[in-house]
């Protein structure tokens, strides 16, 4: 006789009746063992969420923590195994059953809470394990969201809490004091950019001779800018 062995850990957690199965060749002809029971309990889980930020080529990248105000990003949940492993590799193959259901985003407390259309929520997991493609915009502060999978016939319940940090964005001033002549007067003007997407620039501006402050004044208009006073030729 000759003996076959194998392992895998394709079995999703319940109970089986396993049987070995020989197609036959040219001498012997097929056969069937007998059945063996076998049990798959479940393992435990762990949960997590971050953000998903984009370049500006549009290249991802995962487990994100921190990313600035009105950048393009997404907030997603993994459930993983015991060991912290996704169940699918990055060329999307399958190396172990994946966990099932949903997961649940808890509020964050209620003095910071979120803007309306972004978590908390119960979201669907797809078939490798995690739910996505939340495109919040979040203010720029700290918030700590709570993500809960309730578990399922392969993995036991799971919870965390996860910082995401939004910063503020950056943005760019340029000042605008064209040449004039004696005895005439010049607009100061200042110019703003941001690359963020978020609400639009709002705020005030200050223009200063040195240290000495010229006027403060509301920025305004697409794209922005702020103009103070018209000055003498040489002030």
């Amino acid at each position: 006789s000759d003996l076959v062995s194998g392992s895998t850990n394709m079995l999703p957690g319940g109970s089986y009746s396993v049987i070995a199965h020989f197609e036959g060749d040219g001498k012997s002809g097929a056969s069937d063992s007998n059945a063996v029971a076998i049990t798959v309990g479940k393992e435990s889980s762990k949960t997590t969420i971050s953000l998903v930020t984009f370049d500006a080529s549009g290249n991802a990248t995962f487990g994100v923590s921190s990313a600035a105000y009105g950048s393009p990003y997404v907030l997603r949940v993994d459930v993983m195994n015991s060991s912290g492993q996704e169940c699918a590799a990055s060329t999307g193959s399958i190396s172990y059953p994946c966990p099932t259901g949903t997961v649940t985003v808890a509020p964050p407390p209620s003095d910071d809470a979120p803007p309306p259309n972004t978590p908390p929520g119960s979201y669907a997991l797809n078939s490798q394990g995690f739910a996505e493609d939340w495109f919040a915009q979040l203010p720029a502060q700290t918030w700590n969201f709570t993500a809960t999978y309730p578990g399922d016939n392969s993995y036991n319940q799971s919870s965390s809490t996860n910082t995401i940090s939004v910063t503020k964005a950056q943005t760019t001033c340029t000042l605008n004091a064209p040449a004039s002549a004696v005895g005439t007067t010049v607009t100061l003007t200042a110019n703003l950019t941001t690359q963020s997407n978020g609400a639009a620039l709002a705020g005030m501006v200050q223009f200063l001779n040195g240290s000495t402050p010229l006027g403060t004044v509301p920025v305004s208009g697409t794209p922005y800018s702020a103009s103070t006073g018209t000055y003498a030729s040489g002030q």
